[in-house]
């Protein structure tokens, strides 16, 4: 009798209840098990469920079988046990033991706010006696503090140099302040993971780099306008220039190298854009065709008969970008190399300023460029000028190099660099240019900004560091990883004291200035000081 009762109740509630309370019931399940609201499909297969009849333990039961659920849950066991592990390992000095692994992972599991897991091993009389007898944390200072804590809690990622100044001045040398904060910071990195698994990159929010600025469609849109553009082709312009009589120079100072994948649309635009550089005489371009199914070889067949210094590899299987590039480089017959996008463009003298560049400036290893940006694949590279969408790419240091990859498009770099550092790295997908300049800056290579931009980026939505799948923020984070401990100055993690040595001033500075401000405000104060004994001395005459 009861479970007709409990059947008869649950028809009622079903019946009665309104579209949006059975969809609260169920977005409610979604969230507990897979994190996540219901997509449609499945709020209306479990609205109707409910309707019906369904009990809604059932509901829970279905949804919590899901492999999404399953997969969830194993995340969140594994975040449990990266949390503990680390905790010991702070606290403690070691791993923990099997048995208590599973003590305080069951514990978290539960509810048991993190705060309290690490108060509770913080007072153990095994980390008092470790803080008695070590002292090792206390020595360090802030900065090396900071440093070894970012390769587990900064989104796995390591320290920028940024973030050394940020946390040093919550710091403040305030050795009773690095607990808190390392419980902050693992309570936002587990809130992270959560946001991260549905967290989707957006193409058409396009960071203009070394600005605060970011473009979008719709921005796009009003500029044109604005420029009273003709409405945007359905392909590339037309190459404009007629073919030419051609005789290359046997002297190959650049081999430009493109990777081609599902590029047919823009092909014949970069072809010529290419041959009509100023210095096509004495370059090469090298196509490496990874297995794309659109039948570009009759286009690049067309060309080389015109332009024998045209190379074209086609690789029978699937290949990434940096598989081609390493390829390209490999074949290169030029002292100079750049990476050429078959859906970007360049300025005719592009080439001739890079290796320009290069010539007058022997310590140089790699030239690089602001570029301007597009949202329109079809514009030529004067009307994209015309937009001023304009990066302002800061001079190359290792501070700036772990923020962000400013050589990122079309750069000129010498072939011998691939002797001393080596090739790219094609474990990465879409950072493996950023990863290859780190490397450089870390066995001392240098860096030179050319400021005109000849180069043109478009944003494709389709393209692999910008559609939505990009693996590129991931791969951000396992380049800064890789390089925050070999970048970072030992001067940025200084204690006050030790830097105010260094400088031969005392540590009073306001806590709120960086590294950067103390040395500034010291340099002008020694340039006035320049200015003073400069100035010529009166005589006792004039003062008279």
């Amino acid at each position: 009798m009861r479970r007709l009762i409990g059947v008869a109740r649950r028809r009622l509630l079903a019946t009665f209840a309104s579209e949006n309370e059975l969809a609260s019931y169920v977005n409610v399940v979604y969230q507990q098990c897979l994190g996540r609201s219901a997509d449609a499909e499945g709020l209306q297969h479990y609205i109707a469920a409910l309707r019906n009849g369904t009990p809604f333990s059932a509901l829970v039961q279905e949804v919590m079988a899901r492999p999404e659920a399953q997969q969830r849950r194993e995340d969140s066991e594994k975040e449990f046990a990266n949390c503990v592990n680390f905790v010991y390992r702070h606290c403690l000095g070691r791993a923990p033991e099997p048995h208590g692994l599973q003590h305080w992972t069951a514990v978290l599991r539960n509810g048991t706010p993190l705060s309290q897991v690490i108060e509770a091993i913080e007072v153990s009389p095994e980390a008092q006696q470790r803080r008695l007898g070590s002292g090792n944390l206390d020595e360090l200072s802030d900065g090396e503090f900071i440093l070894n804590i970012a390769e587990l809690l900064f989104e796995g990622r390591g320290a920028a140099p940024a973030d050394i100044e940020r946390w040093r001045k919550y710091l403040n040398e305030n050795r009773r302040k690095r607990s808190e904060l390392i419980k902050d910071l693992i309570n936002a990195h587990i809130a992270r993971q959560c946001r991260d698994a549905t967290l989707q990159w957006n193409p058409y929010h396009c960071w203009i780099m070394g600005t605060e600025r970011y473009m979008t469609p719709q921005i796009w849109q009003d500029k044109a306008t604005q420029l009273d553009l003709t409405p945007p082709r359905t392909q590339p312009a037309k190459p404009v220039t007629a073919r030419r009589e051609f005789k290359h120079s046997g002297d190959y100072v650049v081999s430009a190298i493109a990777s081609l994948y599902k590029g047919r649309r823009f092909l014949e635009n970069f072809l010529e854009m290419i041959t009509s550089q100023t210095t096509f005489d004495r370059s090469e371009l090298i196509v490496i065709d990874a297995n794309s199914p659109e039948g570009e070889a009759e286009i690049v067949a067309d060309y080389q008969k015109t332009y024998p210094n045209i190379v074209y590899k086609r690789i029978d299987y699937r290949i990434g970008v940096y598989d081609a590039w390493n390829i390209g480089v490999q074949l290169a017959r030029g002292r100079y190399l750049t990476n050429t996008n078959v859906d970007d463009l360049r300025r005719r003298d592009s080439f001739e300023l890079q290796a320009g560049a290069l010539d007058r400036h022997r310590s140089a290893d790699v030239v690089y460029q602001d570029v301007f940006y597009s949202l329109d694949g079809s514009l030529r590279f004067d009307e994209i000028a015309r937009f001023d969408f304009k990066s302002e790419l800061p001079i190359v240091t290792p501070n700036n190099l772990l923020v962000f990859n400013s050589p990122h498009n079309a750069p000129m770099w010498r072939k011998s660099l691939h002797q001393e550092v080596g090739l790219f790295d094609t474990s990465f997908k879409s950072a493996g240019d950023w990863e290859f300049w780190l490397r450089c800056l870390w066995k001392g290579k240098s860096f030179f900004k050319i400021n005109t931009p000849h180069v043109a980026y478009f944003q494709n939505p389709e393209g692999l560091s910008t559609r939505p799948d990009t693996r590129g923020i991931e791969e951000g984070r396992e380049v800064l990883h890789r390089y925050s401990r070999k970048l970072i100055s030992a001067r940025l993690l200084m204690s006050r004291q030790k830097f105010a040595d260094l400088l031969e001033i005392t540590p009073d500075w306001n806590a709120d200035m960086c590294y950067y401000d103390v040395v500034q405000g010291q340099l002008r104060v020694l340039g006035e000081r320049h200015k003073t004994s400069l100035q010529p001395k009166r005589s006792m005459t004039a003062l008279s």
